[in-house]
C-alpha cells in the first residue's frame, strides 16, 4: 500500500500530479496552519513568454489559521476571475488544446458560487479535474477526516496518516529529505521513498523553454496521452 500525503495545490505542477499517479491513495493535507506565499491558491502560467504569477484572492489566512478554514474572498474574486480569464485566453488561445482545457479551468474556478468557497475545495478540485481529463482513477482523503491525537505533527502525523492507511511505503517529493529520516519510518513498517521529477520539454509558443509552470500550461500544448506519458518522467530513491 503506497500513499502520499500533501497540501492541496491550485493547478500544481507535474510532480505532483506523476506524485497522485505513482500511489494507491493519496492524503489532501488540509488541517495544518495555512501558509501565506504558497502554492495553495496560486500557481505559474505563461504570460508572453515568462512565468507570471495568478493568485486567487482569499479572506484571511495566516499562521492562526487551517488550510481547511481560509476561504476564498467572494468581493475581490469576480474582478480577479475576469481578469485571469482574460489573460489565461490571451496568452493560450492558440495552443492547441485550449479549447479543452479553458472549459476545464472554468468548472474549477466558477464564475458564481464561490461565496464561503473553501479554498481547499478549489485546491482539490483542481486535481480531480485533471485526473478525469486524462482519464485517470484518483483515491484519495482529506487529512481532516482522521481523528488524530493531540498534538500531532510533523513525522508522527505522517506515521500517523500511514498507518492508519495500511501504508506499507510513503512517497515524498525530494525536498522531505531534509525532513524525514527513512529509520524513523522504517521502526514503524513503512518504507520512505522520494519522488524526483525530470525537467520535460515541450513545445509552448515562444523560442525558450520554460519549465515547472502550472499543469495548465502543460495540458495547453500537449494532448491526454503525451501527459499521461510524462506521469512517468521521475526518478524513485
Amino acid at each position: 500500500m503506497k500513499i502520499a500525503i500533501m497540501q492541496p495545490y491550485l493547478f500544481p505542477y507535474l510532480g505532483y500530479y506523476q506524485l497522485m499517479r505513482a500511489v494507491d491513495h493519496f492524503v489532501i493535507l488540509d488541517d495544518v496552519t495555512y501558509i501565506k506565499g504558497g502554492w495553495i491558491n496560486r500557481n505559474q502560467i505563461l504570460v508572453q513568454g515568462r512565468a507570471g504569477m495568478f493568485s486567487v484572492p482569499l479572506d484571511g489566512g495566516g499562521s492562526h489559521v487551517k488550510i481547511c478554514d481560509v476561504q476564498v474572498d467572494g468581493k475581490s474574486y469576480p474582478h480577479w476571475r475576469t481578469k485571469f480569464f482574460k489573460t489565461l485566453t490571451f496568452n493560450y488561445r492558440r495552443a492547441p488544446y485550449f479549447g479543452d482545457i479553458e472549459p476545464l479551468v472554468a468548472e474549477v474556478i466558477p464564475a458564481q458560487g464561490t461565496a464561503g468557497l473553501p479554498i481547499r475545495q478549489m485546491a482539490a478540485h483542481s486535481l480531480l479535474a485533471v485526473m478525469r481529463y486524462l482519464g485517470l482513477s484518483f483515491s484519495h482523503s482529506l487529512s481532516s477526516e482522521y481523528a488524530k491525537p493531540d498534538g500531532v505533527k510533523g513525522t508522527d502525523r505522517v506515521l500517523f496518516l500511514c498507518q492508519a492507511l495500511g501504508a506499507t511505503e510513503y512517497y515524498n517529493p525530494p525536498g522531505g529529505r531534509q525532513l524525514y529520516d527513512r529509520d524513523a519510518f522504517r521502526t514503524r513498517g513503512v518504507e520512505l521513498k522520494f519522488l524526483t521529477p525530470h525537467k520535460v520539454p515541450y513545445a509552448q509558443r515562444g523560442a525558450d523553454f520554460v519549465p515547472w509552470l502550472s499543469m495548465l500550461d502543460i495540458l495547453m500544448f500537449n494532448s491526454p496521452e503525451a501527459v499521461r506519458t510524462m506521469l512517468f518522467a521521475y526518478d524513485l530513491s
